[in-house]
């Protein structure tokens, strides 16, 4: 993985990696202090052009594979392809913000908010407009879908399997539920590792889904993180 751990008078910390753009502590918010302690990251001080670099120079075939897309040492299949060797779906309807059917989707279960892609939009006057997932039913298999995102703003995350590496937190952090997303800033109130509440501090922050990670961070320090259980 991209990442980093040190230590300081006994306290392991968990860091970005120093290529930002393959960085993967977003991943790693649940290790413990006895896991980091027994961990290494030889790569995390290493950008992948270097890597590569190395790898070439030691000969290595896998100097010049392409970086997988997929999920992490499948190989080649993608999550729908994937999941569906473990869950049953079947197609049902892309619904607009009034309720009415626009469309058709391979499975609810297949689709996260603020997805964009998988599914069919039939109206060609609309069909030409990006639209994103901003809610779904899987007891109705439905999902619905708009041609705006959804976004919160000065509210509130209640987060629940909390892991903090190293047992605090500042009054303020910052946080984000998507490996890509700039983070942004919150406040901290957390009551125990089963519950926590962050208060949005930015504005126009992308929807979430109930059951994503929420990854705290100050600067590149990784804090922890738990699950996004409700939005308020």
């Amino acid at each position: 993985h991209y990442a980093r751990v040190t230590e300081s008078n006994g306290v392991f910390h968990l860091y970005r990696g120093v290529d930002s753009a393959k960085d993967q502590s977003y991943f790693l918010w649940t290790l413990t202090q006895e896991q980091l302690a027994k961990t290494l990251f030889p790569i995390g001080d290493t950008r992948k052009p270097d890597v590569r670099l190395e790898a070439k120079e030691q000969n290595l075939i896998t100097a010049e594979k392409t970086d997988s897309q997929g999920v992490c040492f499948l190989g080649d299949i993608d999550i729908t392809e994937f999941l569906s060797h473990y869950v049953d779906v079947t197609p049902g309807d892309v619904l607009d913000e009034k309720g009415k059917k626009i469309g058709t989707h391979s499975g609810a279960l297949y689709y996260t908010i603020g997805q964009r892609h998988g599914f069919t939009v039939d109206t060609h006057a609309i069909s030409s407009v990006p639209h994103y997932v901003i809610a779904k039913d899987c007891t109705q298999n439905t999902i619905t879908v708009s041609p705006q995102k959804r976004t919160v703003g000065t509210g509130k995350i209640v987060l629940t399997h909390m892991n903090l590496i190293h047992g605090e937190l500042p009054s303020v952090c910052e946080a984000q539920f998507r490996y890509r997303q700039t983070p942004f800033k919150v406040s901290c109130d957390v009551h125990s590792t089963e519950h926590g509440i962050l208060t949005l501090l930015d504005s126009d922050i992308e929807l979430p889904s109930v059951g994503q990670s929420c990854v705290l961070y100050n600067g590149d320090e990784c804090l922890g993180g738990g699950i996004i259980n409700e939005i308020l």
